[in-house]
């Protein structure tokens, strides 16, 4: 269970285009694993009519939040292209759990990383070398942004990611949820996937686990809105429920 709360956040993450000039989402989240809660998470998701900013915090909480001061600030800015796909062009994060610490930055252009700065220098990995991704790819917290959205229909897409330290690939399907009111239920399924680079240091051995997304839509309403993330790694099973989400639009 240790600083689970930060590999969480590392794995989280179709584009869907912003449905105002101007659009602002706030959301918090409990996290919880084995049954113990153990954090909290919040992300605050802004976007314009050509880019967005998606910043996202999470602190350990209680007995354990004490013993391994465990937190994670992150930020990514980017731009929408064409069919409201999203476009990084800076990825930042920095992290913090008991005798460790580490900052890195992503710098993109046209959806390509062309400069990987890590602090320390003996967190660099072979995948840090940004020459060696030959295709576009989301950063962790871009894709976190297309998961806060509400949803019309359908799970979201499909997607390569890049930390500055290793290649990740997630994959997501509609999965029949068993619930009585199944109909304003969304229930995406799927697995996340280590690509090329090393493992994640407190899952070794893990390249790849099963990941489900959960959204509930209020009774006469058109939209799902994210709910519940769920992820099984190993022997820790982290789940995150949503407190709030709220969103503000300006045209």
């Amino acid at each position: 269970m240790r600083s689970i709360i930060i590999a969480t956040l590392l794995i989280l993450i179709s584009p869907v285009a912003p449905v105002a000039a101007y659009t602002t989402s706030v959301a918090s989240f409990d996290v919880w694993a084995d049954g113990f809660h153990i954090g909290q998470l919040s992300a605050r998701y802004k976007t314009t009519v050509s880019g967005y900013t998606i910043t996202v915090k999470g602190k350990a909480a209680g007995i354990l939040g004490f013993l391994l001061r465990a937190s994670y600030d992150g930020i990514s800015k980017g731009a929408f292209v064409a069919n409201g796909r999203m476009r990084p062009n800076v990825f930042y994060a920095r992290t913090s759990r008991i005798f460790k610490k580490r900052v890195q930055r992503v710098d993109y252009r046209n959806g390509l990383p062309i400069k990987v700065a890590i602090a320390p220098k003996r967190d660099l990995t072979e995948m840090s070398d940004p020459s060696l991704v030959r295709t576009a790819r989301l950063d962790p917290l871009s894709f976190f942004a297309i998961f806060m959205q509400d949803r019309r229909s359908g799970c979201p897409a499909s997607a390569d990611l890049y930390d500055g330290r290793r290649l990740t690939h997630v994959t997501l399907a509609p999965t029949p949820p068993a619930a009585k009111d199944a109909e304003n239920h969304l229930r995406c399924e799927g697995s996340y996937q280590i690509t090329r680079g090393p493992d994640h240091s407190i899952l070794p051995g893990i390249r790849s686990f099963p990941v489900q997304f959960d959204y509930t839509r209020a009774k006469g309403q058109r939209l799902f809105r994210l709910d519940r993330i769920e992820v099984t790694s190993g022997a820790n099973h982290v789940v995150l429920t949503r407190n709030a989400i709220t969103t503000t639009a300006t045209n």
